[in-house]
């Protein structure tokens, strides 16, 4: 097996990416019965394969003599390889089959960020089983909304401030082993700001807790906003979640379900660029056995 590469999708690609192309001459300098075929190995199948007589085959017949021209992409765009072939009606000692080997190291391409799935919100309760909450915060004004989120049902040890997750304060909880709350990141513009709740790990650090209660606060530290400041939640049946730190959130398109939820908007009108608490937004109340939902 050659070497490997992890792509953003967590798929394990071989490479690089080997192309062997084979054909058998026409049999006459006029006559079109050549054949032509590519086998690949390494990247991630199945592939993309393109010949420069718009064949999308790995296979294709009725030739004449010339070059062909093939290119070779992997599934996830990883990696891509492109060669040519030539039929001739010269034989070699195969018997008249003319084989070209060739080794082609990968071109690399970028790899394609997983856009992820839309879900819409819907506004208030809700009901829906759930493996895992992304809390998201939304703020569509004003300059570096910092955000402040802790489990306060059951009591989970966020007993202090900088026990909360957000800027100034703790990036995960608990902030040693495996995280039930990690934060996306400190949004120092406008937009978002996300904390991902594992309820999987919750359900498995604290068992037969059956209701988890989540406060969200916020407060200004750069320009102040005007506009109502929501909560976005979104929750995941299944799949894998992944961190999108460039958008301070976190998406799952391998899902079996997903709900949108959304709490009423509250203004935030602290604004000190200090390290303080904030001021209440909103809690989620989220039962594990009846799995309904509410803002309160």
């Amino acid at each position: 097996m050659g070497d490997t590469v992890q792509n953003e999708c967590n798929v394990i690609t071989i490479f690089p990416m080997v192309i062997e192309c084979m054909g058998i001459n026409p049999s006459t300098p006029t006559a079109s019965d050549g054949q032509m075929s590519v086998s690949i190995t390494g990247g991630t199948p199945p592939y993309t394969i393109i010949w420069s007589n718009g064949n999308v085959s790995p296979a294709i017949n009725n030739l004449s003599v010339g070059e062909y021209s093939v290119t070779v992409i992997d599934y996830y765009g990883d990696f891509s390889a492109e060669t040519s072939c030539t039929l001739s009606t010269v034989l070699d000692c195969d018997f008249g089959v003319y084989v070209q080997n060739f080794t082609v190291e990968p071109t690399p391409t970028p790899t394609l960020t997983p856009t992820p799935t839309s879900i819409p919100f819907v506004p208030g309760g809700f009901t829906f089983d759930a493996d895992y909450i992304v809390l998201t915060y939304a703020f569509t004004d004003g300059i570096d909304l910092d955000t402040r989120t802790k489990v306060t049902v059951p009591d989970i040890g966020q007993t202090t401030l900088t026990d909360s997750i957000g800027w100034c304060c703790s990036e995960q909880w608990p902030a040693d082993g495996t995280p039930i709350l990690t934060w996306g990141g400190d949004n120092t513009g406008t937009g978002f700001e996300s904390v991902l709740i594992d309820l999987i790990e919750f359900k498995t650090q604290y068992p037969g807790q059956n209701i988890i209660t989540i406060n969200s606060k916020a407060f200004w530290y750069g320009e102040l906003g005007t506009n109502p400041v929501t909560i976005r939640v979104t929750l995941y049946k299944g799949g894998t979640m992944i961190a999108d730190p460039e958008n301070y959130t976190f998406y799952n398109n391998t899902f079996t379900s997903a709900y949108g939820a959304l709490s009423p908007g509250s203004t935030v009108t602290t604004n000190l660029s200090e390290c303080i608490e904030g001021e209440n937004i909103t809690s989620l109340q989220y039962n594990l056995i009846t799995f309904n939902g509410v803002f309160l």
